[in-house]
């Protein structure tokens, strides 16, 4: 009797579980048909990036900022992947919110970020930046060639699986 019991409890738990988990799925996915932004100001050298001239490209946004330890660590990572990568078909936009620009460009030169990919964004002056909710862990968004968030803080493995080369597209066109 108490095995009976103990099994109907551990089953109730486990179904709760199950139903949790599958409305965290619904919700991640309804998150990532989100349209991007099409405008992110930014300081590198130009006052805003239209992301409309990347459509046709998978692009990843990466916020970061130097005090989140996790988000430096990506953006060297995505960093990495996009050189070892050239072919890929990818943009590489990373937006740093520190408040210090002058440390903004002492940690791209340390470690030795692409500076093409770098941009620096002050939080307080740019909505668009708020409609990708970079204050919430500092996300990464990787956005398909149609401008639909695909993938939130993908990993370096995943790029490579949802992202194809510049050769392999050709292959495919053919």
């Amino acid at each position: 009797m108490r095995n009976t019991i103990r099994f109907l409890i551990a089953l109730i738990v486990a179904g709760v579980f199950v139903t949790l988990f599958i409305k965290r799925l619904d919700k991640t996915e309804s998150q990532t048909q989100e349209k991007m932004p099409t405008v992110i100001t930014a300081g590198n050298e130009f006052t805003s990036l239209d992301i409309n001239q990347l459509r046709g490209r998978y692009v990843l946004v990466n916020f970061w900022d130097s005090q989140n330890a996790v988000s430096r660590i990506a953006t060297a990572e995505y960093d990495r992947w996009s050189r070892l990568h050239p072919a890929a078909d990818l943009a590489l936009v990373q937006v740093n919110t520190d408040s210090d620009k002058a440390l903004w460009n002492e940690i791209v030169a340390h470690d030795d970020f692409d500076p093409a990919t770098q941009f620096h964004l002050s939080l307080t002056k740019t909505k668009e930046s708020r409609d990708y909710r970079p204050t919430d862990g500092h996300a990464s968004y990787l956005l398909s060639p149609e401008g639909k968030i695909i993938a939130r803080n993908p990993s370096v493995e995943s790029l490579s699986r949802l992202v194809p080369s510049s050769s392999s597209l050709a292959l495919n066109r053919k």
